[in-house]
């Protein structure tokens, strides 16, 4: 994933999201590969998946390390960091999720 610069272009992004909308705390991002024979994230995701984590300590992002991911690397990235953001701005954590975070985002409360 080195070759085309995935990392460096995810931590770009988050350093100039973060003068924008800065945080103070440390946030931690998780750049994965993605399978090779994903043909559904490949094709309907673009190449890349992302999850921001209820605590706001993580976003994980999926990637296929291709050059033609790279425009929608930056859109996820972007679209997970406004979910980190909200949820620090709300301060929601598992005791805090209401029925409608959960509706919207598809959780299930345990």
């Amino acid at each position: 994933m080195a070759r085309i610069g995935i990392e460096s272009r995810v931590r770009d992004t988050l350093l100039n999201l973060q003068r924008r909308f800065p945080l103070d705390h440390t946030l931690s991002v998780e750049v994965f590969p993605m399978d090779l024979a994903d043909t559904f994230g490949r094709g309907k995701l673009g190449g890349v998946s992302g999850w921001t984590n209820w605590e706001g300590t993580k976003i994980s992002l999926v990637v296929y390390p291709a050059p033609e991911t790279l425009s929608t690397l930056m859109a996820t990235t972007v679209h997970e960091y406004h979910h980190h953001y909200r949820i620090m701005a709300m301060k929601n954590g598992h005791a805090h999720i209401s029925l409608l975070e959960t509706i919207i985002h598809g959780l299930t409360i345990p």
